[in-house]
C-alpha cells in the first residue's frame, strides 16, 4: 500500500527569517577582527621562530671560530716541534699567519718564548692583538695556550 506523501514541513515549523540567519552565521563564523587578531598572533610566533634561528647561528659562527682557532693552535704546536731550531720562529709564524688570514676573520696569531717552551695566542674579529689574558669567545676573541715540546 502506498502512502502519500506527508509534508515535510510541519505546521509548528516557521522558516528561519533573516534575522534567524544573521544569528546563525554570528555563532559559526569568523569576524574579520578575529582573523586578524589570529593573523597578529601567527606573524609574532613566525617572528620569534625566526629570532631563535639567528640567535642559533650567531651561536655556531661562535663555535666555529673557536674549533678554527682550536685546529690552528694546533697546527702551529705540530708546525714547531717539526721545525724545531732549524728553522726561525718568526718565519713560522708568518706562513701560520696567512692561514689564519684565510680561516679566520681578521685572524692572527703571536708566538712568544723559546725553544722548547712556547705561549701561542690567536686573536681573530676585532680584538686588538694584546695578551690574551683568558679565553675569549664571540665575533672577537682569542685563545692562547701553552706548549713545551
Amino acid at each position: 500500500m502506498i502512502h502519500a506523501a506527508t509534508p515535510i514541513l510541519s505546521q509548528n515549523f516557521f522558516l528561519p527569517t533573516q534575522g534567524l540567519m544573521m544569528r546563525i552565521y554570528q555563532l559559526y563564523g569568523f569576524s574579520f577582527i578575529e582573523v586578524l587578531v589570529s593573523l597578529l598572533l601567527l606573524s609574532m610566533l613566525l617572528l620569534g621562530a625566526d629570532a631563535l634561528e639567528i640567535y642559533a647561528l650567531r651561536a655556531h659562527r661562535v663555535n666555529d671560530y673557536f674549533s678554527v682557532a682550536s685546529l690552528q693552535i694546533q697546527n702551529i704546536a705540530e708546525r714547531l716541534k717539526v721545525h724545531q731550531a732549524f728553522v726561525s720562529t718568526s718565519t713560522v709564524e708568518m706562513e701560520w699567519n696567512q692561514q689564519n688570514q684565510l680561516v679566520l676573520p681578521g685572524g692572527r696569531g703571536v708566538i712568544e718564548g723559546v725553544f722548547p717552551h712556547y705561549k701561542i695566542s690567536i686573536f681573530w674579529g676585532e680584538l686588538s692583538e694584546t695578551h690574551c689574558q683568558k679565553n675569549q669567545l664571540g665575533q672577537s676573541g682569542c685563545i692562547q695556550q701553552m706548549i713545551s715540546l
